[in-house]
């Protein structure tokens, strides 16, 4: 199946399609072939499977959509909702198959009012902890809860879930994405949205464990290193994103700002949730020319980046 088209959404309006006319509202999701299915959730909790179309629409408030991929199992919802009728909130965690294409499915009670709190899609079963804000009451003691989504089992759709909490609930945020341990996962970086993704589009960065992570460089003279979250935002400024291979020696020419003077360093990188300079904090320091040289690998690829020409006479390396 070749992917032929460009899905793209306008969220508030609730359009989506290969056909929409691009705007400051439209958003670019991904490739699709023109007879692909599409899957979109609603901030109503309902959910529809449709035909990818030019233009087709799915009721506002979207607040995901992709390309469905029939009897898939494994890809988990991790869901929490508020309930209109009773004021709780409710958690779950399910999968979409057997479905019929066109039908509208709520996953919350259906009651007025309900709503969808949180919503995460796991192609290989992760799961997350969430940090869980409630309304002020002057009764509530604890205004912050944690939830961990790796403890409730997978059940039906159209179950009703276990009570997060019988308060109601101002927001909740990711605290902590977990892969499944067991789990193998082959990763993607789309550059034209600055995602991961697990379906083949982009630079394939390689097959994760539980245990891995992914390297990013800067032009500024940084690195930082991530999960294999789908939601990691990364900086527009990257040279250089791949899995990180702790043997790999780096070798960086550099001009430091406050000594005026070019150096030249090897390094490696340090396992750490920080973001690292390895040029020096001066605003005026930069970076020259960066070499990536596998230490222990024989056969790997060098690959180099030059930003200037460093070719100066009374250039001094120390």
């Amino acid at each position: 199946m070749i992917a032929n088209e460009k899905l793209y959404v306008n969220r508030k309006e609730g359009f989506a399609g290969y056909g929409l006319k691009k705007d400051e509202n439209v958003e670019y999701v991904s490739d699709c072939s023109d007879i692909d299915d599409v899957i979109v959730f609603r901030a109503d909790g309902v959910f529809k499977v449709a035909k990818a179309a030019g233009k087709d629409f799915f009721g506002k408030d979207i607040i995901h959509i992709a390309v469905f991929r029939k009897n898939d199992e494994n890809t988990l919802y991790n869901m929490a909702y508020h309930d209109g009728a009773s004021g709780r909130a409710f958690v779950k965690r399910f999968n979409v198959i057997g479905i019929t294409r066109d039908k509208e499915y709520n996953l919350t009670t259906g009651t007025h009012g309900s709503k969808v709190l949180w919503l995460s899609v796991n192609p290989n079963g992760e799961t997350e902890t969430v940090s869980v804000y409630l309304k002020f009451r002057p009764k509530v003691k604890k205004s912050v809860l944690e939830f961990d989504f790796s403890t409730i089992s997978s059940t039906n759709r159209n179950s009703k879930g276990i009570i997060l909490s019988r308060h109601p609930v101002q927001k909740i945020l990711l605290k902590e994405q977990k892969i499944n341990p067991l789990a193998r996962i082959n990763i993607w970086y789309e550059d034209s949205v600055n995602r991961l993704n697990s379906e083949k589009r982009g630079l394939f960065l390689g097959t994760f464990t539980q245990d891995d992570r992914i390297l990013t460089i800067t032009k500024s003279g940084c690195y930082k290193l991530y999960t294999t979250s789908l939601i990691s935002h990364f900086d527009d400024d990257m040279l250089i994103i791949e899995k990180l291979n702790s043997e790999k020696v780096f070798t960086v020419v550099y001009y430091e700002g406050e000594l005026k003077n070019y150096y030249v360093k090897k390094f490696t990188i340090e396992i750490t949730d920080k973001k690292i300079s390895f040029i020096g904090e001066h605003p005026e320091s930069r970076l020259i020319a960066l070499s990536v040289i596998p230490k222990s690998i024989s056969g790997s690829r060098v690959s180099e980046h030059k930003q200037e020409n460093t070719s100066q006479s009374d250039n001094r390396f120390d």
